[in-house]
């Protein structure tokens, strides 16, 4: 695969403040899906949003949980390329 993708990372302070903005934005959209547990990936969008709750560390940089962030971009790339395999089959 040689493949150019964008995407938007949504962070989220707390697992409730994205609950909350998923039913507000794309809950009705996506309603088999809910709720979103550790992140997720829209494509209702022209640009694919991985949506993911964010930590600090003790310095105050920003820390992505990269199980989540390659998982949802596993998902985003999807959207380019029928040969990637769906990830959500490979934890089944």
């Amino acid at each position: 695969i040689d493949s150019v993708l964008t995407v938007r990372v949504r962070g989220f302070s707390s697992r409730e403040e994205m609950i909350a903005a998923w039913y507000r934005e794309a809950g009705k959209a996506f309603s088999a899906w809910s709720p979103v547990r550790d992140g997720f990936c829209t494509r209702h969008t022209d640009i694919p949003e991985l949506w993911m709750v964010i930590r600090q560390d003790d310095k105050g940089k920003i820390k992505l949980p990269t199980w989540v962030l390659g998982h949802e971009m596993t998902h985003a790339l999807q959207s380019k390329s029928p040969l990637i395999a769906d990830p959500d089959d490979q934890i089944r």
